[in-house]
């Protein structure tokens, strides 16, 4: 019967906090960490996707995430053709 009243903000406060802590989290992860929606399209990267992808994340944001996965892909033929050049360059 004693026990006190939350004040009215409490649940909103504590919303707030849970958030900024995970904005923290996901922020400051140095793993990529991104949302796709129901339909497979980025709704979400954090900052670590572009150190990692090397592509900005604006432009990858609306875009659905199987053309991210086709560019790099692509990308890793094209470095793997270079490389294999720069083997038989060497060897002549």
């Amino acid at each position: 019967m004693n026990e006190p009243i939350a004040a009215p903000d409490a649940p909103e406060e504590a919303l707030r906090d849970t958030e900024r802590r995970y904005r923290d989290l996901v922020e400051g992860a140095h793993n990529v960490v991104l949302r796709v929606s129901d339909q497979g399209v980025l709704s979400f990267v954090n900052r670590t996707f572009e150190t990692v992808v090397g592509w900005p994340a604006h432009d990858w944001l609306g875009r659905p995430l199987l053309d991210l996965v086709h560019a790099a892909h692509e990308q890793t033929r094209a470095d793997e053709q270079h490389d294999r050049q720069c083997r038989l360059d060497d060897e002549e």
